[in-house]
């Protein structure tokens, strides 16, 4: 039994994996761009500031330090589930996938004074979070990132076609089976759609074939052939 193989290099990222660093990208330096104008508009760039991880078990670690350095929402993207649609596509070249990614949201807090009583550690962890999920949102689903700013798709191919909130719940963090009592966290499950390409074969030549033109003694025109199998 004989089979054939693919002759080209498969060194390309997967959509899915364009789409993940795209949605990282747009929160990263949307980040920075709300931080500017806040110290434009006098008021504190640390409360639009957030942490931005890719696919980290537990990226809220650093949380866990007697005094952690950065005490920003910390936000992790990672890859969840894809589907494909048969009836959107091909068995050659082009499918369309569904693909959702977990965007995780963590806050950090502890007890302290206010001034005038105490603030409870697990309600300023939640609102920190909270905090967090209204900058991915408004990020997000803003109208200039309706397709992520990826090129689009159309009836010839194309790519992405879509993006969508599905859902936002609240879940407690835990290492070992056991809560950390001083973060809080939401996960955003993020909807997109977007083609996947697989390889296409390239043709080799296998027989090249030269004509000739000749005459004969009478002028009459006529073809010898000439082939280079390869």
């Amino acid at each position: 039994m004989s089979v054939t193989l693919i002759n080209t290099l498969i060194d390309k990222n997967d959509a899915f994996e364009v789409v993940r660093e795209q949605i990282a990208l747009l929160l990263k330096a949307n980040v920075e761009e709300q931080m500017i104008l806040a110290i434009a508009a006098g008021e504190d760039p640390q409360l639009w500031d957030l942490q931005i991880f890719l696919e980290r078990a537990n990226p809220f670690e650093e949380f866990l330090a007697e005094t952690p350095e950065n005490t920003a929402p910390i936000v992790n993207i990672w890859y969840d589930t894809q589907g494909f649609d048969r009836r959107k596509g091909n068995v050659t070249r082009r499918q369309q996938s569904d693909t959702t990614f977990n965007i995780d949201i963590y806050g950090y807090g502890v007890s302290a004074s206010n001034g005038t009583g105490h603030t409870a550690g697990d309600k300023s962890s939640s609102l920190e979070a909270q905090r967090g999920v209204r900058l991915v949102r408004n990020i997000l689903m803003a109208d200039i990132n309706t397709y992520l700013q990826l090129p689009r798709g159309n009836v010839d191919g194309g790519g992405f076609s879509g993006r969508w909130i599905d859902s936002i719940q609240s879940f407690q963090p835990e290492i070992d089976e056991r809560p950390v009592a001083s973060v809080r966290a939401f996960r955003i499950s993020f909807s997109t759609s977007f083609n996947e390409f697989s390889p296409q074969q390239v043709n080799e030549i296998l027989t090249n074939i030269g004509l000739i033109v000749r005459r004969k003694e009478t002028g009459e025109i006529y073809f010898t052939k000439e082939f280079d199998v390869t």
